[in-house]
């Protein structure tokens, strides 16, 4: 896989998709930079982070049945009732299918950016890190996480996962059963 040819075709893909969400392409240029940044900090690929970062809501806004009718098949069931996490289960889809991505790390990075997993690698980390951690983010904690990230790295992903749960929480959302709970004490509190 031609990781430049790649990004540069997802980012042209990303901006004709979203081009009438502004605020989510702000979003995105938010993460790419944080993981940008952070790759060099952890001399990581650059340019596939870039991937994972403009690949993570690239169908964020598609329709249910477009969510649908564009994951794996075994997991149609497993998410009839959590219609939220499907876009994140679309664009690693996507990735696999339309951009030909193989590359392992890259797709579970996308497919569990919403809920974490415990055995995410170092990307997959820092795309949930920089999910939370992007300038655009209204969260309190959002800078002190993106500086913790720098020496703690799974201090700062664990922050992060807390943050997506009790914002989901706060929403109403289900809590899926593939949220990365490993992290709350055994009474189950953030």
């Amino acid at each position: 896989m031609d990781y430049k040819e790649t990004l540069s075709k997802l980012k042209t893909d990303l901006y004709k998709r979203l081009k009438n969400h502004s605020k989510r392409i702000k979003h995105v240029e938010g993460v790419a930079t944080c993981m940008k940044v952070f790759s060099k900090r952890y001399d990581l690929n650059i340019d596939k982070a870039q991937i994972i970062a403009y690949l993570h809501d690239l169908t964020k806004y598609e329709s249910i049945p477009y969510h649908l009718k564009n994951i794996e098949q075994a997991y149609k069931d497993t998410f009839a009732n959590d219609p939220y996490y499907l876009h994140a289960l679309s664009a690693a889809y996507i990735g696999k299918t339309h951009y030909q991505i193989d590359d392992s790390s890259i797709i579970h990075a996308v497919m569990y950016h919403c809920t974490g997993y415990k055995d995410l690698d170092v990307y997959g980390r820092l795309l949930i890190i920089s999910d939370i951690c992007e300038p655009n983010r209204p969260y309190e904690d959002a800078k002190d996480i993106y500086e913790l990230a720098f020496n703690n790295l799974e201090e700062a992903y664990q922050r992060s996962i807390r943050i997506k749960y009790t914002s989901h929480l706060l929403h109403n959302d289900q809590i899926h059963p593939w949220f990365d709970t490993q992290i709350f004490n055994e009474k189950g509190h953030v």
